[in-house]
């Protein structure tokens, strides 16, 4: 088992202390990373083990300066435990090569003979070795069975047993490996390594194919670069793709121009074509998501129906099917949001439960929206907008216009304007709606009024 680990932690300048709060925070980060390893694998790699020591042993000789703060105290504590843990856990040795390689069986033969039997200008090397080739000059294949039967081959190579047997019209293709490019046609010049790599592909021209079957029966993927065991074993469709991982597009289809990058990233994708899916079993069956980037273990795992889309971080989209145009960035990001048109999702969690919503947006740690509502906006931690047509910031928030130090939930240093509102002044009522009300203006045309009779009556009294 591979684990990929990133920067535990780096030590800040001066002028970029952190507080208290803040280097906890850290140390939560590097336990969680130690922790996460220790699961994954019964063994740790050295280069695992020295990378996060390190960060470790810079978090507790910076955590002095912060003694007093008890959470910091802690984490320290529960550092200094899993460190030493570490150090008493066995490193990893390196993996024994297998003793044999399951094969398909090689050609019948009623005898053996010491080399092939070359036709012109081949060199066939090993019993059986280019037996019944047929023009496949200059090819050279070596091997038990190597290139035997191969046909319209010229100039490829071949080097272990019953590699290219039966291969046909592939020229300047080369097979290293049991099986490699075993009864693989119509794919010149690709080039294929590893057992039963390549092992019946067809109309695979300049593939590049590498891993033990990796490539194994893939079919119309000219210009595919497949990387891993079993990658693309059973991929179909996979116009100039490229697959990067164990299991990567094992069973993938119709996903030409994609890059699929990780363990069983898009294992059984199929219609999603121009694509990026990268990590741990992302984007599996994110079906017709064309158009897409899914980036994070389990990213877009089952997103299916969901073209255009952007799923970054571990779980962001996991279950977000029919959610076209969706961006989804964070861990576990509109996780179970199915059916979500055009959401914008951003921040821890956010949006994990904002199904079957429409122009959505979603900004803050846990922001979420009630299910089914249409055209809102949530802004802050914990943000949760449950009617259509509105915006919602969480009540402990003040915004500022103006100001970066609001001291109440609107708090502005310039004029505001109501549009569309009669002349008057505003007005509360006892459920605390605002309004603009005509009452002064009645008033002081009543006043007005007074005024002109009042002086008609003193002219009146003058006579």
């Amino acid at each position: 088992m591979v684990f990929l680990i990133g920067i535990p932690f780096l030590s800040q300048p001066a002028n970029a202390e952190l507080s208290a709060k803040q280097y906890d925070i850290e140390g939560e980060t590097i336990l969680r990373q130690i922790r996460d390893l220790k699961s994954l694998t019964s063994c740790i790699r050295l280069e695992d083990r020295k990378t996060l020591l390190e960060g470790a042993q810079r978090w507790l000789s910076g955590a002095s300066r912060y003694s007093p703060d008890p959470s910091v105290l802690k984490r320290g504590s529960e550092i200094e435990s899993i460190v030493a843990q570490i150090n008493s856990a066995p490193a990893c040795e390196p993996a024994a090569p297998p003793n044999t390689v399951a094969v398909p069986a090689a050609s019948d033969a009623k005898s053996a003979v010491s080399g092939g039997q070359p036709a012109g200008n081949e060199t066939f090397i090993g019993p059986f070795a280019g037996r019944n080739a047929e023009n496949d000059g200059y090819a050279t294949a070596v091997g038990f069975a190597a290139g035997s039967q191969m046909k319209d081959s010229g100039e490829a190579v071949a080097l272990g047993r019953s590699a290219a047997e039966a291969m046909t019209n592939s020229p300047s293709a080369v097979a290293l490996g049991s099986s490699a490019g075993r009864q693989a046609g119509n794919s010149g010049y690709a080039t294929i390594v590893g057992p039963v790599a390549g092992y019946q592909m067809k109309d695979s021209d300049n593939t590049v194919a590498l891993g033990r079957s990796a490539a194994e029966t893939m079919t119309n993927s000219p210009s595919a670069v497949i990387l891993g065991s079993s990658a693309g074993r059973h991929a179909k469709d996979a116009d100039s793709a490229i697959l990067v991982g164990s299991s990567a597009g094992y069973q993938a289809q119709r996903i030409k121009h994609s890059i699929l990058l990780g363990y069983a990233s898009g294992r059984f994708v199929s219609d999603t074509a121009y694509s990026l899916i990268a990590g741990y079993a992302a984007g599996e069956y994110a079906n017709s998501s064309d158009h897409s980037v899914m980036a994070g273990a389990f990213a877009g795992y089952e997103a299916r129906m969901s073209p255009r889309s952007i799923f970054i971080g571990r779980d962001a989209g996991m279950y977000a099917d029919n959610a076209p145009s969706a961006v989804m960035i964070g861990l576990a990001t509109g996780r179970a949001a199915k059916g979500s048109v055009n959401p914008v999702f951003l921040g821890v969690g956010a949006g994990s439960s904002a199904a079957d919503t429409k122009d959505v947006v979603l900004l803050g740690t846990h922001a979420n929206a009630e299910p089914g509502i249409e055209n809102a906006v949530g802004i802050g931690r914990d943000a949760n907008p449950r009617q259509s047509n509105t915006w919602h910031i969480p009540e402990p928030m003040n915004l500022g216009i103006g100001t970066a130090a609001p001291t109440a939930q609107l708090h502005t240093t310039g004029d505001v304007r109501f549009e569309r509102t009669p002349n008057g002044v505003l007005v509360t009522d006892n459920r605390g709606n605002v309004r603009a009300s005509d009452a002064l203006q009645l008033a002081l045309e009543r006043i007005e009024k007074l005024e002109r009779r009042i002086e008609a009556l003193e002219r009146k009294g003058r006579r």
